[in-house]
């Protein structure tokens, strides 16, 4: 209990800075899950919706003038601590993780963005259309739900690097050394599907299920490097390399929005290397 007091307090503390400071808010929350993992590693279970609460509810009455922070990047925060918390706990792979907290950090990001709006009468979205000068707001929201999610996975990946760090620490290691290739795989490949498939119902969901499969292939990528396979790592790292540079060079000669699914090709190009290499493996 001491602990949960604790974290909530420097929580707290953090909301009352970036009400006076603002872009203290886009340092924070690369920190701000640690104390929620905190708490999830070494609190009962049950008790980590009294810490969520104390947290959010004296957060939000600290810091009223700035109340977009806690609704808007405080909340997902608390989210990602636990996720991180749990994984430390269930020995959970950080693939999954990680994939899991984005996804739930850019879900809270959009159900908030309303309220946000109904409480400060400010709203997020034509904000950034003004920054970027967007010309074409159709293209530019079949790309929100993707941007949001790129935004929310560099941000876990960051804050995960943090906690991890810190965990050590404490002794708190998490084992994620066993050979995820066929379920990455098996994983990319639906993303790609479900991409394709999906272009024609409903174009940002289906760039979003672009987004997943390279997020696999890049794990894909990463789990051979860290084998030390050179021979898939090169083919892997040049597939990407090639599909980007096939993306900048021909995204012009189709049709506008549609540009975003060739980058779904090497993803799937690597997911079928990936499952070659596996089962070559598994025939030694």
């Amino acid at each position: 209990m001491p602990l949960m007091a604790m974290m909530a307090a420097i929580n707290v503390i953090f909301s009352l800075f970036t009400a006076f400071v603002p872009l203290l808010s886009v340092i924070l929350i690369i920190f701000i899950p640690l104390t929620s993992t905190l708490v999830e590693v070494y609190c009962k279970d049950r008790y980590f919706p009294i810490y969520a609460i104390a947290t959010l509810g004296l957060s939000v009455v600290v810091s009223l003038s700035a109340i977009d922070f806690t609704l808007f990047y405080l909340i997902p925060s608390v989210v990602t601590g636990y996720v991180f918390g749990l994984m430390a706990k269930k020995n959970f792979p950080s693939l999954w993780g990680i994939l899991i907290a984005s996804i739930l950090q850019t879900g809270i990001s959009f159900a908030f963005i309303p309220l946000i709006q109904l409480i400060t009468e400010h709203n997020l979205i034509e904000d950034i259309i003004k920054i970027l000068n967007v010309t074409d707001k159709t293209y530019f929201n079949n790309l929100l739900i993707l941007m949001f999610f790129v935004v929310s996975l560099i941000q876990t990946i960051l804050s995960f690097i943090v906690v991890t760090n810190e965990l050590r620490k404490f002794g708190v290691k998490n084992d994620n050394e066993k050979d995820w290739r066929l379920p990455v795989s098996l994983a990319t490949i639906l993303s790609s599907g479900i991409a394709v498939g999906l272009y024609f119902v409903y174009v940002p969901i289906s760039l979003l299920c672009v987004g997943f499969a390279w997020y696999f292939a890049v794990f894909s990528l990463i789990f051979e490097i860290t084998r030390k396979q050179k021979v898939s790592t090169i083919i892997m790292a040049s597939m990407l390399l090639v599909n980007l540079f096939a993306f900048a060079g021909l995204n012009q000669f189709v049709e506008k929005g549609s540009e975003f699914i060739l980058l779904g090709i090497a993803p799937l190009c690597i997911s079928l290397i990936s499952l070659g290499f596996y089962f070559l493996k598994k025939q030694k």
